[in-house]
């Protein structure tokens, strides 16, 4: 069961309440639930750390935002299907899926309907180089997807892990 960790939103979780819009922006849902790998390499806080930034508008400082009492860990319901991106040649299987519409230089139109329609509750991206080597522009635009994250398109799959803390 891999777990995974969701930080800024405090420690509470409700599920009833979170808003799931899957119209795309940059590369992105418009709303949905956002982790990364609590075991990842270069997950959401080393990218953070990295780039000196964090969220100022949920956090006064980069320690209260990755604080254990500002964070969520989680996982995925047994059996849940995540459409993962390992290489850039999965990329261009996507679109010829249908799961990417289209692309051009500053846009990757993904068809997150098309993923949930083929059974697939999260798409999760494991190569965190994947958009920041920019080989092609495919790469180029995946950029928005800063480190190992998963997006979570169905929130039903979460299960939330109580009593766990945050030592990374």
């Amino acid at each position: 069961m891999r777990k995974y960790i969701t930080y800024g939103l405090g420690n509470k979780f409700y599920p009833e309440k979170l808003l799931t819009d899957l119209k795309c922006e940059i590369g992105k849902p418009k709303h949905a639930w956002w982790g990364s790998p609590i075991d990842a390499e270069f997950g959401w806080k080393q990218w953070c750390e990295n780039e000196d930034w964090f969220p100022t508008r949920i956090s006064s400082t980069i320690e209260e935002y990755f604080s254990p009492d500002n964070a969520i860990i989680w996982t995925l319901k047994e059996g849940t299907k995540i459409l993962e991106i390992n290489t850039i040649e999965d990329l261009n299987s996507f679109l010829e899926k249908g799961y990417i519409k289209e692309y051009d230089f500053y846009n990757l139109k993904w068809n997150f309907y098309k993923v949930l329609e083929d059974g697939y509750s999260a798409i999760q991206l494991n190569d965190a180089c994947i958009g920041h080597c920019f080989r092609t522009r495919l790469e180029l635009i995946m950029n928005s997807w800063d480190c190992e994250s998963i997006c979570v398109l169905d929130p039903s799959k979460i299960i939330i892990l109580e009593n766990e803390t945050s030592e990374d």
